[in-house]
Order: structure tokens, then sequence, then C-alpha cells
């Protein structure tokens, strides 16, 4: 999500948002990641402050060439903004819209285990799948259900292959999520 910057001049701060699992879900614990950019496009590290309904609910800095991120438990019923401040000029961008229902997935990964979490607020029983893959190929599969409101699956780093490892999660007709 690319938050949209509210002056007539070209911004000198650029904020862009990636909730982990693509989508921020209604009282669903997650971890956003964020993109600050300056004028000229490079990373910059000036403090990001959020608001939920203009309260203070935390400050950030980007750890590395502008990127970093926060975890929160989202509201529907909240109004999100972010401010930054960008030598003497204040910026002000919304957080991606916060869908009502839906699943979020987490992935912590140490050097021995990658953890991946299933969160979820939907309020009717479906059986779901989860299914890590690599280049096309299912590389581990497991069942489970809406009712489990947080399913977690542990993997040795060494059972995966090298690559980009997806996951991905099925509807009860193996529609994927």
């Amino acid at each position: 999500y690319h938050g949209e910057w509210m002056t007539n001049e070209l911004p000198e701060a650029d904020l862009k948002f990636y909730p982990e699992g693509g989508h921020l879900v209604d009282g669903v614990a997650t971890t956003v990641a964020y993109e600050l950019l300056d004028k000229d496009g490079k990373g910059s590290n000036d403090t990001i402050t959020i608001f939920a309904d203009r309260e203070l609910l935390l400050t950030t800095r980007p750890t590395h060439n502008g990127m970093g991120a926060f975890a929160f438990t989202p509201k529907a019923t909240v109004k999100y903004r972010a401010e930054v401040r960008s030598g003497k000029k204040e910026y002000k961008f919304d957080l991606p819209k916060i869908e009502p229902r839906g699943i979020v997935i987490n992935i912590a990964q140490t050097t021995d285990n990658a953890t991946i979490t299933i969160k979820n607020n939907i309020d009717f029983s479906t059986p779901l799948g989860i299914a890590v893959l690599n280049r096309g190929y299912i590389i581990n599969y497991q069942a489970t259900s809406t009712d489990d409101k947080e399913k977690q699956i542990t993997l040795a780093t060494d059972s995966l292959p090298e690559g980009v490892n997806r996951v991905v999660v099925f509807a009860n007709s193996n529609i994927p999520l």
C-alpha cells in the first residue's frame, strides 16, 4: 500500500506500507513493514509517528536504508495515520484499509527454524489448508480450519530448499486466499 502525500508540492518524504500477509485485519495482530524515501528516492531515517484516531500509538525509525517494521493490532473502527517530519515539513500518510474479516500470515525465522503463524478472525467454520511451496512444488502441507484462530507450523530451515519459499492458505475447495 502506498500512502498519499497531502500537499501540492513534490514530496520530501514518501512512505509505503507492506502488511505481512498482504492485509490488515480487524483485531488480528500483525507486523507492518514500511519503506520511507526522501525526495531523491533514497532511504530516509526520519522518525515515523503512528496515530490512532489522533492519539499517539507508536513511533518508529527505519533500521536500514529507510526500511523498518512495527507490530500492532488494528481495529476497523479506528483511523490510522502516519506522520513524518522531513526538514521543516510534516507529511501525513494513511495506513492501508483494515479488512473486517480475514487471515494474517506471520513468519519468523531463526538460523534453525522458520515458524509460520496463521491467525484469523473469521466467524464461521471452514476447512483451510496451509502449503509451503518452492518453485511450484509443495514442500509442506497442513490442514486446519478457521476454528483454530492461531495455527503455528515450525519447519527446520535446513528442510527448506534454497530460493523463494511461499506460504499459501487455501480455502476448503483448494482456492488460494
